[in-house]
Order: C-alpha cells, then structure tokens, then sequence
C-alpha cells in the first residue's frame, strides 16, 4: 500500500510541474527586434539545409552565418515584420517576412511581399 501511495504521490507531482510549465494562454506577443533577428537567421540557416519550395530555392551556405550586424528591420507594421540579412560574400539581401509574433512566412530577395501594404 505505501507503494501504491508513493507512486500515485509521484505521478501527480510530475503532472503539477507540467500544467505550471505550461500553464497560461497559448497568446505571444510580438518578438523584439533582437528575437526577430535570432528567428530570421534561424529561417536563413534552415533555408540552407533545405529547399522548401520558395522561388529563391536552397540556399548556399555562406547564408546560415550572417552576422548580427549585416541583418535590419526592413519595415515593421501592425501585421507584419520584414528582416533584411545582408550576405556580404553573395552580394545578396535576403528579406524575410513573419508575423509579430515570430511565425515567418516568406523569404526572396526582392524585399516585395504579394498582397502587403
């Protein structure tokens, strides 16, 4: 009996840390411009790995260690975030488009998003 008890003590502590880690709204508000920067460098990389299916294709490697300082907020709106990374080895500027909140979208080199204002 005490190991019944023990074990059932156990099991509903570990659940009361899961529902305290994870508690709260799923709702985030908008990234800085510094986590906006760390998630469009993150998208460039992955864009490096991968062809996802985007005009620009996969891209060369020398796009997944663009520094810090080579990448700017292009334009920032209510609904929308567009980073610019400056690829110095390429001659290129990679645009990514995301939400506020983090969730990119769309990638090209042009800078110009269809259906954005």
């Amino acid at each position: 009996m005490k190991i019944g008890i023990s074990v059932l003590f156990s099991l509903v502590l570990l659940m009361s840390q899961q529902v305290f880690a994870h508690g709260g709204g799923h709702a985030h508000g908008p990234v800085t411009e510094a986590q906006a920067f760390t998630i469009a460098a993150d998208a460039a990389m992955q864009l490096t790995v991968n062809d996802i299916g985007l005009a620009i294709g996969k891209l060369p490697a020398s796009w997944a260690s663009v520094p810090v300082e080579q990448m700017s907020m292009y334009k920032k709106d209510k609904a929308y975030y567009i980073v610019a990374l400056i690829n110095t080895s390429e001659k290129k500027t990679l645009y990514i488009l995301m939400a506020p909140d983090g969730g990119t979208y769309d990638a090209n080199f042009s800078g110009v998003f269809e259906g954005l204002k």
